[in-house]
């Protein structure tokens, strides 16, 4: 799966949580991404060097 299907999953979950309208993008994208494995931090740290 890409980050693009893990968005429909991360909207989904945001919907039911509780998070004020203006954190709702940042919500999205960072569950996506945490879904996704790629935040940073699941990320390894030599990528970040």
């Amino acid at each position: 799966m890409s980050f693009e299907d893990y968005l429909l999953f991360a909207a989904t979950s945001a919907i039911d949580s509780d998070v004020p309208d203006e954190l709702l993008p940042l919500f999205i994208s960072d569950n996506a991404a945490r879904m996704a494995h790629l935040s940073s931090d699941t990320m390894d740290n030599a990528a970040w060097v």
